[in-house]
């Protein structure tokens, strides 16, 4: 069994790597992502608050319906009071006018509160529009800067990728397959070269079974390792 082409292909995805690794590091990458996050986070505070201010809104239509619902049985109560003569009618009707009264005093207090409470989300309104036109502006700044390195980056990524494709087809795709298996669990320098002498896997440094290392005896042996799940070799 040959290693040369698919140790070729891990050594140009290693590139890939670089690249990409490179990029992510790049302060320029690092600011425009960040403060992209934080007008994302911005704009879902905003989305917040609108539903909190149409709740609120609600909440006082509500308010006034029910105001003006108390306010007219009152006054329809007042409005017979003076023709009461029986005493125990007439507390019937202070009983029911004092219940109302507290109804409608309930109602002013909890409107006072939504009153706060809307004062508080107006603020809150005008700090995040504040803080969202201040990133939007800083996003806008830096984004020739990112888009010209994201762009050489691109053009980077084609050209390996090209290069990657043509060496993959000397490739047994059964190798393909366990390379990006391992590399997406972080296991990179997914094919490693056996050493017989240290009897060893040289990718985590797990000691070898006996099982194992009798399946690497020859050149072109393979198999994998029983604790990182490499591919262990001896090179032809």
């Amino acid at each position: 069994m040959k290693f040369d082409k698919i140790l070729e292909y891990q050594k140009v995805d290693m590139e890939m790597t670089a690249i990409e690794q490179s990029f992510f590091k790049n302060d320029v990458y690092k600011t425009f992502t960040n403060n992209q996050n934080k007008l994302k986070a911005a704009a879902a505070k905003m989305e917040k608050i609108t539903q909190e201010a149409w709740e609120l809104s609600q909440s006082a239509s509500k308010y006034k319906e029910k105001t003006e619902n108390i306010s007219k049985q009152l006054d329809e109560l007042l409005s017979v009071v003076d023709e009461i003569e029986d005493l125990a009618e007439a507390e019937h009707y202070i009983k029911l006018i004092n219940t109302l009264s507290d109804s409608l005093a309930a109602l002013e207090k909890d409107a006072e509160k939504d009153k706060a409470q809307g004062a508080k989300i107006n603020a809150e309104w005008n700090e995040i529009l504040k803080i969202g036109q201040d990133l939007t502006k800083t996003v806008k700044q830096i984004k020739p800067e990112y888009d010209k390195i994201y762009e050489e980056v691109r053009k980077q990524r084609e050209e390996v990728e090209a290069r990657l494709k043509a060496i993959a087809k000397d490739v047994e795709n059964e190798f393909i397959e366990k390379y990006i298996a391992l590399k997406k669990d972080r296991k990179t320098r997914a094919f490693v070269k056996f050493d017989p002498e240290v009897r060893m896997c040289c990718g985590c440094n797990m000691e070898l079974s006996g099982d194992t290392l009798a399946k690497l005896k020859k050149q072109g042996d393979w198999t994998e390792c029983p604790n990182c799940g490499r591919i262990l070799f001896i090179e032809d």
